[in-house]
């Protein structure tokens, strides 16, 4: 168990030099100017969204950063955004669940208490968010010009769709959670 987490937190924190540096185009007017490793945004609710800044200039954010060191709940939040300033790459987000799936399938398949609940939701929203995305560059998204959906839509039915394969809940749960969108 110990190799296993060692190996999770040195592919994890190595992950973000895979991708580049994006601008803040994300910063409120009323920030503060912190100077730090992250920026926050704050969401309709209450709850904000952690930008990480890992190597990049003090104006800048990696985007597999802040999807992979943040945490679930955090993930989840980037994954589900529907604003226009957060584009996750295809390639960004095959590479994520590349070492996301089997880093959690061999969690799993310890004999330690380990939930199942919050990574299969992590990882079902990352293959909606992929699958919208893909989507999205095609142009099928889009009607007269117009935007019909957005990836983040997406991402919120296969994050139901793989709780509902994951964790064997009833359809009325999945039900539920897709009524959300």
């Amino acid at each position: 168990a110990v190799l296993v987490a060692a190996v999770t937190a040195l592919i994890f924190s190595t992950l973000p030099l895979s991708s580049g540096c994006v601008r803040d185009s994300h910063i409120d007017d009323d920030d503060d100017g912190r100077d730090g490793a992250s920026q926050r945004r704050r969401l309709t609710g209450a709850s904000e969204r952690l930008f990480v800044q890992y190597d990049c200039p003090n104006d800048q954010h990696n985007i597999m950063a802040s999807l992979s060191l943040v945490g679930d709940e955090n993930a989840i939040t980037h994954l589900l955004a529907r604003d226009s300033f957060q584009r996750f790459p295809e390639w960004l987000l095959a590479f994520f669940l590349c070492f996301y799936l089997p880093l959690f399938t061999l969690t799993l398949g310890l004999e330690l208490p380990a939930g199942t609940f919050l990574p299969s939701l992590v990882s079902g929203a990352a293959l909606g968010r992929l699958i919208g995305e893909a989507l999205n560059e095609g142009g099928a998204l889009e009607s007269a010009g117009r935007d019909v959906s957005s990836p983040g839509v997406y991402a919120l039915l296969g994050m139901a769709a793989a709780l509902g394969g994951f964790t064997r809940c009833t359809v009325a749960v999945v039900v539920v959670v897709a009524e959300v969108a």
